[in-house]
């Protein structure tokens, strides 16, 4: 479509593009006459993300872009959430409620009077006139219950004020990249509109709390619980290890097991010295006792020196066992006083001695008194040294028996002090976890202090109105849409519309066009276009004509009914007879209903059937001399819809076939037009009637009309023709 067409275009449709965008501007005005005014406030949060202390490390928190921004959408989407919007719109419309008169900071009269009036009284009742948060809990509660109670069709229809999608109006953005959140929102109210801000902030900032609080509470309670089975372990396991050492007898396994081991050895090599020494003494006793003769020896063995030699034993034994139990120096009284014993009995067994010593000599001649001093001190050492030697062999089998007691032991302490220790690593362990659980916690409760840096603000003026903007878009949305409407369907236009296309559609040449005579405009010079069309077709016509004899037989066919057949028969006859030709026209009397025209007019002979050798004279209604006549028109009924007389068609000397450019070709048209090439396949036109005065300009040429100065110069912009005179 070139620039031209599409001006001839909007030209045409002029009325349609400016109407539509009118009436939808009106429209809009009209329903937008009663809009309500829009206040707008906002408030700040800092919400201590990015740039807050961290406990942790005394320094600020490093900045993670990811972290972040997950933290700020969870910030936004718990300001967003439908539980905080219904538990905003429950507690604004209970503290509306609780007002005993209407108060503009809070909300209008209007609206007040207009919630008292729809508020039932069973609502009214949960109102609890001193406590805000009992009576918006109440409502929760009864809002809860089922889904078709007042509360619940408040929140969840389109209740201006309190309804979750008025609340959803809240718009919650970051302000660039800092710890800042805006909150804005836009009402009809401006009590509302400020005490709903208020009232989301404080319920998504508790909900914001309460779920990090929840998170770091479950943490340490779970290491709480840790470190309390951690402490019973260990406690169980130092109590069986308690239990143990007392059922043992145990302070110090390893401190005693090191002394046992070494008393053990101590006591073995102090049984091998005592040994010795006994062996020595019974050899020298023996050896002493060799040297004396037989009564003296009976003499030795004495009831009194026997006795003597028992108790020295005796008491040696007991001053053996009361030294090795000597502890903290607890014996040493008793050892004193066994001493005093011992040594009055070696002064007795002295004066026993000496009693015997009377006897000058021994057998091999030695001194008596030597001899017996010899044996006696030797006696002496072989009694003490056999009581310690029988002491000391008790006493070790003492120590084999706690050795064996206590080797044991070692492996099963070994085993508990194990489940101690990893006990105890254990509890340390989650000890050192619930304290950095704690320190998180405490963390969490510094960073999760959200707090209201701007307050939300009571908007005294309105909002501009959009009314005017919305009125100039649905004006000029109208006017493109149409516009576009316009020219999709003038593109995809399926009707005939240009020679062309009736050149396609028939096969036919072109005779002539024919304009609509209703459609050129007053400024063009209808007559001459007229006249100008109808000498083009009478010269396609004449040319058509090949044989010069009278007279010449046109016949007009159409498919359809309204097609302008006997409009252009009327036309060309009445073109013809001013031109000084004598023109017959023969048609139905329904089309011409009249004998006023400047041509002759006779009609079709309907009183006897339809003959193929029926002559032209034989058709008409009354008798004439064809022969007198130029041209003989033969209006022939259209051929859809009616019989037609085919021998008529076949005898006529051109056939014009006249066809509407404003409907469609069909499967019909086509079946019609095959069947009229077979009847007359030659000297076959076409004349498109009925085109508008932009298609009769290509066909024509320049319309004449008359035009401004300023529309000729701006075809001649248009159209970058600088030198033609004509204008457009």
């Amino acid at each position: 479509m070139s620039i031209i067409q599409f001006i001839r275009l909007i030209q045409k449709n002029i009325w349609i593009l400016l109407g539509v965008p009118i009436f939808l501007a009106i429209l809009v005005w009209y329903f937008t006459r009663n809009e309500e005014k829009t206040y707008v406030s906002s408030t700040v949060v800092y919400t201590g993300i990015a740039s807050g202390m961290n406990i942790e490390s005394q320094e600020p928190r490093n900045v993670d872009f990811f972290g972040v921004k997950i933290i700020f959408d969870n910030f936004i989407n718990i300001v967003e959430s439908r539980e905080t919007k219904e538990e905003t719109g429950i507690e604004l419309f209970a503290q509306n409620l609780m007002l005993t008169k209407a108060n503009r900071e809070f909300v209008a009269p209007h609206h007040y009077n207009e919630l008292q009036r729809i508020t039932p009284q069973e609502i009214k009742d949960l109102i609890n006139p001193n406590n805000l948060e009992a009576t918006k809990e109440a409502m929760l509660e009864y809002m809860r219950t089922d889904d078709t109670n007042f509360l619940y069709r408040l929140l969840n229809l389109d209740h201006p004020h309190y309804s979750v999608k008025a609340i959803s109006k809240v718009k919650v953005t970051r302000i660039n990249n800092s710890d800042l959140l805006k909150i804005e929102y836009s009402n009809n109210d401006p009590g509302i509109t400020k005490q709903t801000l208020v009232i989301l902030t404080r319920v998504f900032i508790k909900k914001y709390k309460a779920l990090q609080r929840g998170q770091s509470s479950d943490v340490v309670k779970y290491f709480m619980e840790q470190v309390a089975l951690a402490t019973e372990r260990l406690k169980d396991a130092e109590d069986r290890l308690l239990e143990f050492n007392q059922s043992n007898n145990i302070i110090n396994y390893y401190e005693q097991s090191k002394y046992i081991a070494a008393q053990k050895e101590e006591l073995g090599v102090k049984i091998q010295n005592i040994r010795m020494d006994l062996v020595a003494a019974e050899a020298a006793v023996q050896e002493l006792e060799s040297k004396l003769n037989k009564k003296e020896l009976i003499k030795l063995n004495s009831q009194n020196i026997v006795k003597y030699r028992n108790e020295l034993s005796e008491l040696s034994a007991e001053e053996t066992l009361l030294s090795t139990t000597n502890k903290n120096g607890a014996n040493d009284e008793k050892l004193a006083a066994l001493n005093k014993r011992k040594a009055d009995l070696k002064k007795k067994l002295e004066l026993e001695i000496q009693n015997l010593s009377l006897m000058s000599a021994s057998k091999e001649g030695l001194p008596i008194q030597k001899i017996l001093s010899s044996w006696l001190s030797n006696v002496v050492k072989l009694e003490e040294t056999k009581s310690q030697l029988s002491i000391l062999n008790e006493r070790k089998m003492e120590f084999e028996e706690t050795y064996q007691k206590f080797a044991p032991l070692g492996a099963t302490m070994k085993r508990i002090e194990r489940e101690i220790d990893v006990a105890e690593r254990a509890y340390l362990e989650l000890l050192h976890s619930l304290t950095l659980a704690k320190l998180k916690q405490q963390n969490i409760e510094l960073s999760s202090s959200v707090e209201i840096v701007d307050e939300p603000y009571f908007p005294i003026t309105a909002q501009a109105s959009k009314r005017k903007v919305l009125i100039i878009a649905a004006g000029l949305i109208g006017g493109l849409f149409t516009l576009a409407l316009i020219v999709i369907l003038e593109y995809f236009d399926s009707t005939i519309r240009t020679p062309e296309r009736a050149m396609r559609f028939t096969g036919f040449p072109i005779a002539g066009v024919f304009p609509r005579l209703n459609g050129i405009p007053k400024k063009a010079n209808s007559e001459y276009l007229r006249n100008r069309m109808l000498e083009l077709i009478a010269r396609s016509i004449r040319h058509g004509l090949v044989e010069e004899r009278k007279p010449q037989i046109i016949s007009f066919v159409s498919n359809q009914q309204i097609e302008g057949k006997t409009m252009m028969t009327k036309e060309l006859a009445t073109h013809f007879t001013n031109h000084n030709r004598r023109v017959l026209v023969v048609s139905q009397p329904t089309d011409f209903p009249n004998s006023d025209y400047s041509f002759d007019l006779v009609y079709f002979n309907s009183n006897k059937p339809i003959s193929i050798n029926e002559t032209v004279e034989e058709s008409l209604s009354d008798s004439r001399n064809i022969q007198d006549y130029d041209y003989i028109f033969l209006d022939i009924p259209s051929l859809i819809f009616f019989e037609s007389p085919d021998h008529l068609i076949q005898k006529s000397d051109l056939l014009l076939f006249i066809l509407r450019s404003n409907r469609n070709w069909t499967k019909a048209d086509e079946n019609s037009l095959n069947f009229l090439k077979t009847i007359h396949p030659d000297r076959n036109y076409v004349i498109l009637n009925g085109i508008d005065i932009d298609t009769l300009g290509e066909v024509l040429g320049e319309i004449p009309k008359q035009r401004s100065r300023v529309r000729r110069i701006l075809k001649k912009i248009i159209t970058l023709n600088y030198r033609t005179r004509s204008g457009f």
